[in-house]
């Protein structure tokens, strides 16, 4: 990934040299690893960089794709600008860590403040925001799996890895279903718990708010191998 990056960004160093006049150009000569490296980790920037106008520069001139192409693939790809290297680094992180026995799916908002066509923006958040985890990643998905609704895609996009594992997962209620929970179950080999909003249609009328249900009291239903539990931790709750 940083070597693709430093191409990239070398590239661009280049493209805009000649704008600068001879006596700023030791300002913009290209960039080696170990100058990418201090640029992308903040901890080392007052240790390494003697003139802040150069790293401000190198602030500026970093790119993670082929900005040659980048109009173009952005017609198809709105994360164009960074698309390779995240794709890279998603590849690269089930090789390099490993999981317990109960995983966590959830979505992730970055706070962003570019032109995206992807933003968007929540009421009761004071930034725009990316989203990273519902719809990130869905281009490259199989036939198969594109069938189903976004919240199966991504859980089973973000699971694959772990299909036969026999582990159990954990999501947001976003991405809870009946319908995910057989998918995992009988053909991943993953378990799944999580709660269900309370408009899903496999609920039963029995498992819903009711002002009879004695506060504190469960009621459980059960399949072959799903178990539903309705809990009244207050009135009408």
């Amino acid at each position: 990934m940083l070597d693709e990056i430093l191409q990239r960004t070398n590239e661009k160093i280049q493209s805009v040299q000649s704008r600068w006049s001879e006596d700023m150009r030791y300002l913009v000569t290209e960039m080696d690893m170990v100058e990418l490296k201090a640029t992308l980790v903040a901890g080392l920037v007052e240790t390494f960089f003697v003139r802040l106008k150069r790293y401000l520069f190198l602030l500026i001139v970093t790119r993670f794709n082929n900005a040659l192409d980048r109009e173009n693939s952005r017609e198809n790809v709105p994360l164009a600008a960074v698309y390779c290297v995240f794709n890279k680094l998603v590849k690269n992180s089930p090789a390099s860590f490993t999981v317990g026995s109960y995983v966590c799916i959830d979505k992730m908002l970055v706070g962003f403040t570019g032109n995206y066509k992807f933003r968007m923006y929540m009421a009761s958040k004071p930034k725009n925001y990316i989203n990273a985890g519902e719809e990130s990643g869905g281009l490259e998905l199989d036939e198969e799996i594109k069938q189903f609704f976004k919240p199966i895609q991504a859980v089973l996009r973000h699971t694959a890895p772990l299909c036969g594992s026999n582990r159990n997962i954990t999501a947001d209620n976003w991405f809870t279903s009946v319908e995910v929970v057989q998918i995992l179950k009988n053909s991943k080999g993953l378990t799944y718990a999580d709660m269900l909003r309370k408009n899903k249609s496999e609920i039963p009328s029995q498992f819903q708010s009711c002002r009879t249900r004695t506060v504190g009291s469960s009621l459980y239903g059960y399949t072959k191998d799903i178990t539903l539990l309705s809990h009244a931790p207050k009135r009408n709750k």
